[in-house]
């Protein structure tokens, strides 16, 4: 391997067995909104207005360059939610009003969304719209039954490490050949990586105090 794949890799422009896209999906981001933002000099509706407008552009450039499409085909639901934080009151406003509406409202998205999903892989276009539609139907949906959920919200403290970890079980059963008993295989995975988030967690927080502190 090229020392200069290895610098790459960093970035996750390049992959040393990482998982490159989402590095650099994330730092694009980052960087997309700081300017966005910067530019905006701290209106809120023209920083997100930006970054919608960017990350299109950042999407189409992907495509430009041959990218995978698993690269860029999420990013545009990142501006996707600044959107709706800024619509937030009124919808919940608006959905919440009475159980018709509500009800009225979440069998339209769900309608969209098996729309959507027939055709998701016809296109980013597709693609897109029915990203953004699962996200308001969990939303929505969040909003009448789980909302509160001490189990969701032990998931939302620990995401960054069920999220990168989980491809270890994967890994492990896919080798001793249980990846033909999908039931098994995704329960044990499940209960695997949930143990593995929790003890990198742990390790980390102790790890980042002593650090903070060491500092």
């Amino acid at each position: 391997m090229k020392p200069l794949d290895i610098l790459l890799a960093f970035s996750g422009w390049t992959s040393i067995g990482n998982s490159s896209w989402y590095v650099f999906a994330i730092l694009s981001l980052y960087l997309i909104t700081f300017v966005s933002f910067l530019l905006a000099r701290g209106n809120v509706y023209a920083g997100t207005a930006l970054t919608t407008l960017l990350s299109i552009l950042f999407v189409f450039w992907q495509m430009r360059i041959g990218r995978e499409e698993w690269t860029y085909n999420t990013a545009i639901l990142f501006s996707a939610g600044m959107v709706f934080s800024l619509i937030k009151p009124f919808f919940e406003k608006l959905v919440a009003k009475n159980d018709a509406i509500y009800f009225s409202f979440f069998a339209c998205l769900l309608i969209l969304y098996l729309f959507f999903d027939a055709r998701h892989n016809r296109g980013i276009k597709y693609y897109s719209l029915w990203g953004i539609l699962f996200m308001m139907l969990i939303v929505t949906l969040s909003m009448k039954f789980i909302s509160g959920s001490q189990i969701l919200r032990w998931f939302g403290s620990h995401v960054f490490s069920f999220y990168i970890l989980q491809r270890i079980p994967f890994l492990l059963l896919s080798r001793f050949g249980y990846q033909n008993s999908p039931v098994f295989f995704v329960a044990v995975s499940f209960l695997f990586t949930i143990s593995l988030s929790a003890l990198f967690d742990f390790v980390t927080d102790k790890l980042d105090r002593r650090l903070v502190v060491s500092g």
